[in-house]
């Protein structure tokens, strides 16, 4: 190969390191990005899984409100000599019903978001890591490239 080639050669292979170090260097970019957004979205979905064990009970204690106004609202009858109090009071938590099932509804809703997001951005996450990995072994390839072509360079001689 003459010495005009090898440096061909040589101004070649360092475009070629020059890109794909390039492209490594946007999927470090994209990694540091989707790492943040799992991260968010773990930490988003720990949270609603903690409300959503708090949103589970309170079925039970809408259940124990209505029986102790229903206990309140016997007391008041039999204090008043009323008769009503105390199948009226009771109803008072009836609505919560209504207002329990609706939070049980959006909070399922919010981890099912959650979840398909973190999955979404797990995926990415992983497809940018398999870029800069395959980016890497391009930018080692072609140093290796550029350090034999350095050597046939400095060790080259013209036959005369």
């Amino acid at each position: 190969m003459s010495l005009n080639a090898l440096y061909g050669e040589l101004s070649y292979c360092r475009g070629r390191r020059n890109y794909w170090q390039g492209s490594a260097d946007e999927y470090a970019r994209r990694i540091e990005e989707y790492s943040s957004l799992v991260s968010d979205r773990e930490e988003q979905l720990r949270i609603a899984r903690d409300a959503e064990l708090k949103v589970e009970v309170l079925p039970e204690a809408n259940s124990t409100v209505k029986s102790d106004l229903g206990k309140v609202g016997t007391t008041l009858d039999s204090c008043t000599g009323a008769h009503d109090v105390s199948s009226t009071v009771p109803k008072i938590a009836d609505s919560n019903e209504a207002h329990i099932d609706e939070a049980k509804s959006a909070l399922g809703q919010l981890i099912e978001r959650l979840e398909s997001e973190l999955s979404g951005f797990q995926g990415s996450l992983n497809t940018a890591r398999e870029g800069k990995s395959y980016s890497d072994s391009r930018v080692r390839y072609y140093d290796d490239r550029i350090s034999s072509t350095r050597r046939a360079i400095n060790n080259y001689r013209e036959d005369n």
